[in-house]
């Protein structure tokens, strides 16, 4: 079966994560891919295995990531740079208020990037946004199936605009029962062609990576603290920025490490320095293996607000590591309070005594204990994604 799996970006996110760990558990002999990848200045290239055919760049792609404004620096094509051109002009003119950034960037780029030139059986968006709407504009296949990474309801999309792409699509793949129930909630009438599948992450791969080396950023540091996810509103850095001012006061020495980049970083960095936080709280940037922040921290902390179903949750169990975690909707799909994490209300007060909690270490030897002893089943979800592929010939 000829496949195209089709992903915005291969940055340190869940959905990106969970690609490079499905293509790993993949077999050349059960499904023939190719794999594009629409924005390509990313950091997961070097974990795609070598029997994966990865397709180029589409240059016109390529320009609608640059934000039009370096596209002129890093396109050589006249034509597509006069294509940007006249894309940002139309971008202004035609912006409408109700869409989202993303849709009102496709809404207008879509009449400039040409079609995929192969046919294929089966064409896979593996998240959403601008990679669900290329599939099914861009791409002649005989099935499509787009993925959603999250409560639908929590995205900023406008739903009238998703229902057109959505109701030609044969399924829609989300990640979590309530990720279901939204999905069902907002489009009804796509009810019967939702499938739910969990992230994977390749306990093999995780634990290899993991080992490769001790972060140079931890030696002679006490108490070490990591977080990971993309510096924004949904991740709730801000939180954990409040929580560390009240670990401090409390004086206790730690050394908090945030691994991301997003586009909060100046307002959080401009939090950190207010708060005098500056050799306390470290944000330091995307980590080509952030693994070994994991393996070799004392505490994994996640204060998001919202997420899908967390795979950097899933990645810190892997590694046996301490968690505090805030009570999003679909947290209890991962940790069960006070048996291998702990659970926090959305309060700085609250993260910061999780924190201070298992800083303990007969805490921290309780929660290692009960995650060693979970089973992991990456190989029997696997084989859950090969037959949803294999049901679609």
């Amino acid at each position: 079966m000829k496949t195209l799996i089709v992903i915005n970006n291969l940055g340190c996110g869940g959905a990106q994560k969970s690609l490079i760990s499905l293509l790993n558990e993949l077999t050349v002999q059960q499904i023939e891919i190719d794999l594009l990848v629409l924005n390509q200045k990313d950091v997961f290239f070097d974990q795609i295995p070598a029997w994966i055919n990865q397709l180029g760049p589409v240059a016109e792609i390529s320009a609608m990531h640059s934000s039009f404004g370096e596209g002129f620096k890093t396109i050589g094509s006249k034509a597509v740079c006069l294509k940007m051109l006249l894309a940002k002009c139309l971008y202004k003119i035609s912006k409408n208020p109700q869409y989202d950034t993303v849709q009102n960037l496709w809404n207008v780029w879509k009449r400039f990037v040409p079609m995929q030139s192969k046919k294929y059986d089966l064409a896979i968006s593996y998240v959403d946004g601008f990679s669900n709407y290329y599939v099914m504009d861009k791409v002649v296949a005989t099935k499509k199936i787009l993925w959603i990474h999250n409560e639908y309801e929590k995205l900023s999309y406008n739903s009238e605009y998703d229902r057109a792409y959505f109701n030609k699509a044969d399924r829609l793949v989300t990640i979590s029962e309530r990720c279901v129930k939204s999905l069902e909630k907002v489009f009804p009438e796509c009810s019967s062609k939702i499938r739910m599948l969990y992230n994977i992450s390749s306990t093999k791969m995780i634990w290899q990576l993991a080992e490769k080396n001790y972060p140079d950023e931890y030696r002679r540091k006490k108490n070490i603290l990591v977080s990971i996810g993309r510096l924004n509103t949904q991740k709730g850095f801000d939180l954990a920025i409040q929580a560390a001012k009240i670990i401090e006061e409390k004086g206790v020495e730690f050394t908090w490490f945030i691994i991301g980049e997003g586009e909060d970083e100046q307002m959080l960095r401009e939090q950190i320095k207010k708060e005098r936080l500056d050799d306390s709280v470290k944000l330091v940037g995307i980590r080509k293996n952030p693994y070994p922040y994991i393996r070799y921290a004392d505490v994994f902390v996640q204060p998001s607000r919202y997420e899908g179903k967390s795979i950097v949750l899933d990645e810190a169990k892997i590694l046996c590591k301490p968690i505090v975690v805030t009570n999003y909707t679909t947290v209890v799909d991962s940790i069960t309070d006070g048996v291998n994490g702990r659970i926090v209300q959305f309060d700085p007060n609250e993260i910061a005594n999780g924190i201070l909690e298992l800083l303990n270490s007969d805490v921290q030897t309780k929660f290692e204990t009960s995650l060693k002893g979970e089973i992991v089943k990456e190989n029997l979800e696997v084989g859950n994604y090969i037959k949803l592929f294999m049901e679609m010939d």
